[in-house]
């Protein structure tokens, strides 16, 4: 019977949803001469937090010290309801510099708490960083802004930051890395189905087994 080997599969695949990752878009083209950012990616385990933030082309965040420039990449996380741009709770991000670590800085009391781990493939950027840090909530809200800045302002024209999203913030839920409050529902009802399916090959199979020793 192959829907038994077909049920264990479903329910293989939908394990690592667990982890289900949150994806939110930005416009495209929105943001000149700076970085652009286009979409942004929050994921979760039970320890970590992860936002990564794709713009449009690669190198992600650049940097001239020539031209005395460089790209910014502000990441702020909200842990109350006031998901306004200017209330954040926290602040994480990086500049094209040097695109190595982030401080995660407490907005209050102002102070630095710890790090993120920053990892840039092609044109995106991840931010990892360790939930408690923020106190472990049990969801976020993610505010994304870029930029390029110079070092000399008064000279300088870094153009308008993209901001992702224009107002508000992408809400994301922490679920201690148990995944979306469908999920495992679904997941017992594959499995319980994929168990009565079990039973009954089981049962069949017995029913035959006696049929052939009662004729034997």
């Amino acid at each position: 019977m192959r829907v038994v080997p077909v049920l264990l599969a479903a329910m293989i695949a939908l394990a690592p949803a667990a982890l289900a990752a949150g994806g939110f878009d930005d416009p495209r083209g929105d943001a000149s001469p700076g970085p652009d950012v286009v979409g942004v990616t929050l994921s979760h385990t039970d320890e970590t937090l992860a936002i990564a933030v794709e713009l449009a082309a690669a190198p992600p965040l650049g940097f001239d010290e020539e031209a005395g420039y460089t790209d910014m990449l502000l990441v702020g996380i909200h842990t109350d309801d006031d998901l306004a741009h200017e209330d954040v709770e926290f602040w994480t991000g990086v500049h094209g510099v040097d695109p190595t670590e982030a401080m995660v800085v407490a907005a209050e009391p102002r102070g630095r708490v710890g790090t993120a781990d920053v990892t840039v493939e092609g044109a995106e950027i991840t931010l990892e960083l360790e939930r408690a840090l923020l106190g472990d909530p049990e969801d976020v809200a993610v505010s994304v802004a870029a930029a390029r800045e110079f070092g000399d302002e008064a000279e300088g024209a870094g153009g308008k930051p993209d901001f992702a999203p224009d107002e508000g913030a992408f809400a994301y839920a922490l679920s201690g890395g148990d995944g979306p409050p469908w999920l495992w529902p679904l997941v017992g009802v594959i499995g319980g189905a994929a168990l009565f399916a079990v039973g009954v090959v089981t049962l069949r199979r017995m029913i035959r087994r006696d049929r052939v020793g009662a004729t034997a």
